[in-house]
């Protein structure tokens, strides 16, 4: 029953594990293929990263297949993984990784809780309280277990464009049309980015650039899952990393956290007439000093959502299992 490290030489090898149907989900390529990246760019020296995808088990040798394949690793589960491999599959891989983490981006707790988990891990301030008050409750944990934050990155691609300097408010939405919620009255104000799927987005960057406010306003979620998942701020961390401001509801998790209270275009609601006041208010305030503080804030967000700072939390994970 070995729990030793097994990657290239001495690293340690850490796996970034999602189910096969979700290859191309955008939690799949940020919180894997991308966060695996910059992983290996920053802590490569001591950990050897990989993506893989799981596929249901058919039966009993492909389950302890799968387990065998992942010995000695730090294995990083994201949503729903964990329900494939079922209480056997877990306890089964409690036993020959190095250690469990628990990714909770864009998922339910009910979703993917494993009580064989060493590390859960929230993207968001909001996700992690949500962790913490479902482990303080329950009585089916296995050894010590923790919540934990990693921060959720922009898209690194984004790296590569800078917002164009504008004479007016221009805003724009960029996400998929489930995602927003957008008053009839208000949307010839606001563009709209649309791209394929997930995998193609960075199609539509280069456009992004000619937009200096960033409208994220979502569909009033039912109180039940507002409870029990919370979203990153992602599309917040978008337009910090293109120098935009962005507009979003202050129930919006983690929006006050790094925006501040007093942020000028925190909306108190989602109602049209707040919107469209919103929006004008926006337009008044362009290129003024109340402006220019707004953007000082999202430039404070753009560093605490740095790849430096979120592999400072990265590394204290894997510093668990050392």
């Amino acid at each position: 029953m070995s729990k030793s490290s097994t990657g290239t030489g001495s690293k340690q090898r850490v796996v970034f594990l999602h189910r096969r149907g979700h290859v191309s989900s955008g939690a799949k390529i940020m919180r894997c293929d991308q966060l695996s990246q910059i992983c290996a760019r920053h802590l490569g020296n001591a950990y050897d990263f990989s993506v893989q995808s799981q596929s249901p088990m058919r039966d009993g040798d492909m389950l302890r297949q799968s387990v065998q394949d992942l010995q000695g690793a730090i294995v990083i589960l994201l949503k729903g993984v964990a329900k494939l491999f079922g209480s056997e599959g877990m306890e089964m891989l409690h036993e020959k990784t190095r250690g469990i983490c628990i990714d909770y981006v864009d998922a339910t707790v009910a979703e993917s809780f494993s009580p064989f988990a060493a590390v859960h891990i929230g993207a968001s301030h909001a996700g992690c309280a949500i962790l913490e008050d479902h482990l303080g409750k329950s009585s089916r944990v296995v050894g010590q277990s923790e919540v934990a934050l990693l921060t959720h990155h922009a898209d690194p691609r984004l790296d590569r464009y800078e917002m164009q300097k504008l004479h007016s408010l221009r805003t724009v939405y960029m996400g998929h049309p489930q995602n927003l919620f957008l008053p009839e009255a208000a949307a010839r104000h606001v563009s709209l980015l649309n791209y394929f799927d997930d995998s193609s987005i960075g199609d539509v960057f280069s456009a992004l650039c000619c937009f200096n406010m960033h409208y994220c306003v979502r569909p009033r979620q039912q109180s039940a899952l507002a409870r029990n998942m919370a979203k990153p701020f992602t599309k917040g961390f978008n337009a910090a990393a293109l120098g935009a401001n962005v507009m979003t509801t202050r129930d919006t998790a983690d929006a006050e956290y790094y925006l501040g209270p007093d942020y000028p275009f925190l909306l108190d609601d989602a109602e049209e007439s707040t919107i469209l006041a919103g929006l004008e208010k926006a337009r008044e305030l362009y290129d003024t000093p109340a402006w220019q503080e707004a953007s000082e804030r999202m430039a404070h967000v753009r560093e605490l959502t740095s790849e430096a700072h979120i592999m400072g939390e990265m590394k204290a994970i894997l510093s668990r299992f050392a």
